[in-house]
């Protein structure tokens, strides 16, 4: 499964300085500048409004051959994505390369307890998250990554996907509005982060532990972005820039 350039973002690529010391990119030229490989993770974090949905779809636009996993009944992303022609699937036993390249898995959301849901939800996602695994390759985009591996409890299923994905080309993109929400191997495992202003310094502070940049450099840069920029970090090369998918 090769990964595949997009050709919908079609404004011209530009760079301004920043007045915080990095520089920022438009989306074209900040996707160059990750040079994002099979099997190299990808971590959202972010307050809701902030733009990660739009930074989610450009992201498996880039690639051949994606899954998202739908955490909600309906969103903006689903509809998106629906309207991309991705195929709707409800039973992990539905995941077949052959069939199509481009899943949206949409388990059903029954008018039931929160008992219920959860238990149905567990069953569900754990399989489908097993299914990804074993047939390898796929880019996968977790809705919600907290609902996945708190509510629900699949750090193990998930765990097994950020630790093995890079030798078996598997991708996981993690989206998540608190840091402090999901397990820490989905920053010490993924190479690219991407970071939106938060209110909360504790959320500062834990995204500058990610960082190579003492605190009160990330917190001026954070503090410096407009409402849909986003700081990029390249946990390998050190690499940090700011990009918005508007521009």
């Amino acid at each position: 499964m090769a990964q595949a350039r997009s050709n919908w973002w079609t404004q011209p690529a530009f760079t301004s300085p920043s007045r915080v010391g990095v520089p920022y990119y438009d989306w074209e030229t900040a996707i160059r500048h990750m040079n994002w490989h099979p099997g190299e993770h990808v971590t959202l974090i972010g307050p809701t409004g902030r733009g990660k949905t739009e930074v989610e779809i450009q992201l498996m636009l880039e690639r051949n051959w994606t899954v998202f996993l739908s955490t909600k009944r309906k969103d903006a992303t689903q509809q998106e994505l629906v309207r991309r022609r991705y195929r709707i699937i409800r039973d992990p036993l539905e995941l077949n390369p052959e069939v199509d390249s481009h899943f949206l898995f949409r388990p059903p959301f029954p008018d039931t307890s929160a008992q219920e849901l959860k238990a149905l939800h567990r069953s569900v996602y754990s399989r489908m998250l097993m299914r990804l695994r074993n047939q390898m390759g796929w880019t996968i985009g977790a809705d919600e990554v907290h609902y996945l591996s708190h509510f629900l409890g699949l750090n193990d299923e998930l765990e097994l996907l950020w630790l093995q994905g890079r030798s078996e080309a598997t991708t996981m993109i993690a989206n998540t509005q608190r840091p402090r929400h999901i397990p820490l191997v989905a920053y010490s495992q993924a190479t690219h982060l991407f970071f939106w202003s938060s209110p909360d310094l504790s959320d500062v502070r834990r995204i500058g532990e990610m960082t190579p940049l003492p605190i009160k450099e990330i917190i001026a840069i954070l503090e410096s972005q407009e409402e849909h920029d986003v700081l990029y970090c390249n946990t390998r090369s050190s690499e940090l820039f700011i990009t918005n998918t508007r521009w």
